[in-house]
């Protein structure tokens, strides 16, 4: 079932255009590798250029467990994203 909602859900972001293009997760076609090498260029450019690059790296792994559902629910409500009758 989860599979099915995942796939549903990613279609529906797609095709409405409600996924940042920066962002490659949920994203057909795009890995995490995309922003590694996205990162390397501007690192070599800025190198290059005597310029400075900064990056600021976050540890999501926890995220999931202190998600707020109701916000969650809520802001997926406002970008059309509703309960259905076999999700409850």
């Amino acid at each position: 079932m989860e599979k099915i909602i995942n796939k549903r859900l990613k279609r529906y972001l797609e095709k409405n255009g409600l996924i940042p293009k920066h962002q490659a997760g949920l994203r057909s076609g795009y890995t995490t590798m995309d922003h590694v090498v996205t990162l390397e260029n501007e690192v070599n450019t800025a190198f290059n250029t005597d310029k400075i690059t900064s990056a600021v790296f976050l540890d999501l792994s926890k995220a999931y467990d202190v998600t707020w559902i109701t916000g969650l629910l809520y802001k997926a409500s406002r970008m059309g994203i509703s309960r259905c009758s076999c999700c409850g």
